[in-house]
This record gives C-alpha cells, sequence and structure tokens, in this order.
C-alpha cells in the first residue's frame, strides 16, 4: 500500500517536503478530492428541433443568460448558404436553474431562421471554403472540392467589470482528401455588443488571427477568471493522455501574446512557453476549470480518454497542486462502438454556492447525431 503522500504528490513534491518543516510540507500537497454525496441523470439538454447533433459545449454566464459554443454542427434543415453542417453555433438560455433541466431557447440564426456560424471567418478563408464548396466547387484540381476551414470555439470567458467577453478558438484544416483534420493553431476572438471579432495577434505570419501556431501549445483546452488574471489551460496530446498546462496573462491584455506566463513549478511562471509543466493529465475534448464556493477548492472535470468515465481533480490554486484523478460518473452508452467525451461542467448552475454542480457530456447517437446527457452531482460540505 502507498504512503498517503506519495499517492495524491510527485516524487519531487515529496523529496522537497523532505527538506523544509512540516507545516510548509502540508500546504504544498494536493488537497483530497470531495466526497460525493448524490450522482442524478437528468436526460438530454433541450434544443433548438433543428440541430442533429452537435458537440464542444463550453459554457459561461453573461448579463444573467448562459451561453454555450459549440463546435462541428449537423442540421435536419439547410441555412440561407446552403448547409446543413457547419464547424460551429451559438446557443443560450434565459434561465440559470436547471433543477428541471435545461432548455437552450434561443439560438444564433440567419434571416431563414436556421442556426449559422456564429464565429467570423476572414475575407480569404471565406474565399477558399466558397470556392471548395462540395456543392458549387470551381476549384482545381478538382481533388481539392471539399477542402475547407474550420472554427472550432472553445473557452468563453467574460470579462469582468465589462460587457465584453474573450472567446478561445482552433482553426482546422479538412475535408477533400485529407485524412481527419490538420490543426493549425489557436487564438482568442473578442464579443463587443454581440458580435465576436477575430483580431491580429500574430503579424506578419501566415495566420495573424491565430496567437499559437504550429507545433506551439494553443492554451485554450479550459479557462477561468481570478483575481484580476485569465489562466487557461494547454494541453498536448500523450499516448492515451492529454497532458495539460497552465498559463495566465492579466485580463485586460490577453490579446496580447507577450503578457503571458507559463507555469514552470512551484511558484515559478515565465515568459518562456518551452519551460511550462504539466499541471496533471486532462480529458478527451476540453476540461472544466472553477472555483467552488461551497468546498473552498478548485474542481476540474473532464471526460476519459476513450471512456464513458467522466473524472475530477481539486485544488487550493488554479495551477495545483491537483489531486489526483478520481471518478464523478460513468457516462451512459451511447451508439455501439462509440465512446462519450467532452465532459463539462457549467457553474453557472450551480446550488447552495457548489454544493450541487451540473455536468454535461457529449453521447454519440448515431451518424452525425450526438446527445448532450445533463447530470447533476452534489457533494458533501468539506469539514
Amino acid at each position: 500500500m502507498k504512503h498517503p503522500l506519495l499517492a495524491s504528490s510527485s516524487l519531487a513534491q515529496v523529496f522537497a517536503c523532505l527538506s523544509i518543516t512540516l507545516p510548509l510540507c502540508a500546504q504544498s500537497a494536493a488537497p483530497p478530492v470531495p466526497q460525493i454525496e448524490a450522482v442524478r441523470s437528468m436526460g438530454t439538454v433541450t434544443q433548438n428541433p433543428l440541430i442533429y447533433g452537435r458537440d464542444g459545449t463550453f459554457s459561461a454566464e453573461i448579463g444573467g443568460r448562459s451561453y454555450w459554443t459549440f463546435n462541428d454542427t449537423a442540421m435536419r434543415a439547410y441555412n440561407v448558404d446552403g448547409h446543413n453542417f457547419i464547424s460551429n453555433t451559438l446557443a443560450w438560455t434565459d434561465s440559470l436553474n436547471a433543477s428541471n433541466g435545461i432548455y437552450l431557447n434561443h439560438d444564433h440564426l440567419d434571416r431563414t431562421g436556421v442556426p449559422t456560424e456564429y464565429m467570423p471567418f476572414t475575407a480569404a478563408e471565406k474565399k477558399f471554403n466558397d470556392v471548395h464548396d462540395p456543392n458549387r466547387c470551381t476549384a482545381n484540381p478538382a481533388t481539392t472540392c471539399g477542402e475547407d476551414y474550420a472554427i472550432w470555439p472553445g473557452p468563453i470567458v467574460p470579462i469582468p467589470g465589462t460587457t465584453l467577453a474573450y472567446q478561445f478558438y482552433g482553426k482546422v484544416f479538412r475535408g477533400g482528401d485529407i485524412q481527419g483534420f490538420q490543426p493549425l493553431g489557436g487564438g482568442i476572438a473578442i464579443e463587443i455588443g454581440g458580435k465576436f471579432f477575430r483580431p491580429v495577434e500574430a503579424p506578419g505570419t501566415s495566420e495573424p488571427t491565430l496567437m499559437w501556431q504550429g507545433s506551439e501549445v494553443a492554451y485554450a483546452d479550459g479557462a477561468l477568471v481570478e483575481n484580476g488574471f485569465l489562466y487557461a489551460l494547454g494541453c498536448q496530446i500523450g499516448f492515451l493522455v492529454e497532458n495539460c498546462r497552465m498559463a495566465r496573462v492579466p485580463i485586460l491584455e490577453v490579446l496580447h501574446k507577450q503578457s503571458w506566463r507559463y507555469y514552470a513549478g512551484g511558484e515559478s511562471w515565465s515568459a518562456d512557453p518551452n519551460t511550462a509543466v504539466t499541471i496533471f493529465q486532462g480529458g478527451a475534448a476540453g476540461n472544466s476549470v472553477f472555483y467552488d464556493k461551497a468546498l473552498h477548492e478548485y474542481i476540474a472535470v473532464y471526460s476519459g480518454i476513450f471512456s464513458n468515465n467522466v473524472y475530477y481533480r481539486a485544488a487550493q490554486h488554479p495551477w495545483g497542486p491537483w489531486s489526483a484523478e478520481s471518478l464523478l460518473f460513468v457516462g451512459q452508452q451511447g451508439a455501439t462502438g462509440t465512446v462519450n467525451y467532452a465532459a463539462l461542467a457549467h457553474p453557472e448552475f450551480e446550488e447552495n454556492d457548489g454544493l450541487s454542480e451540473y455536468v454535461t457530456y457529449v453521447q454519440n447517437t448515431g451518424f452525425l447525431q450526438q446527445a448532450l446527457q445533463l447530470v447533476k452531482v452534489t457533494f458533501r460540505p468539506n469539514r
């Protein structure tokens, strides 16, 4: 049986603790995860009946509403551009009471009343996508027909003291003869007056709107705001794991890459992203990281890799040290041969200051069809 310290800390933490006093050692250890009182399946999130399936599911409260961002979206109707499959959509609800479920009763729509993309394309991206649109392709060679650029949104982060919000996103290249998709990088858009803009963040590069490009880790896998800083997770794929690092930046300097600092361990933050250390191994298609007021801890929630399990961790600071991975619940099995993904918490719906939290996960139910399963998790108060 492992010593408790070895079970909850890295070897580096153990050796550090051997050389300092006991109180300091206790402060550096990860806290235990809160105990679970109850887990209740709430059914699926109710959406626009035109939606056949979509994933992503980051959300945030803005002006008393809960806004949800989605990636690829399949629909039962064609929008004004002649598409029934688009790379991103936006929905929201007027109610922050989830005790009887969640109903996303609004969508970003085109003039025909069908959901349409809310994240803007640059003029060059739009021209490329139009030329290669398989419904009216004029590309040469013809084998490139169907290729397109897709914008996949990530966390949406309200800017405290304003009516604005940051929107993290990734850009990918796919379609035609391309196998899967090619990630091109990540950027941060800004929402002003209900419209989203993608500012230039890397002038002089081939992808000027992308803050992180090529092999750089994009810090767009989870985010929160604390004490004037925005903290963001950047996760990199390993063998059956997602190695997550953390960066921070003053909340009003988010769009300036030179202002970002990367957690390098201990009390150290560095301007060099290559010094960033893994703070925990996270989940498939994003992570929730938030402060739970009732538990007095930061909580991370995410999907297991190639698994229906949903996990959680706890920490006293956004950068950790984080507790060992613990099972939150097991999601319902989807269509044969599929696994769930994109488990995320939605703290804007919390009850009793966070003793009860609501979590969704994406369940594949058929070809390009997904259900957003909703689960209520109630914790026991920390003693």
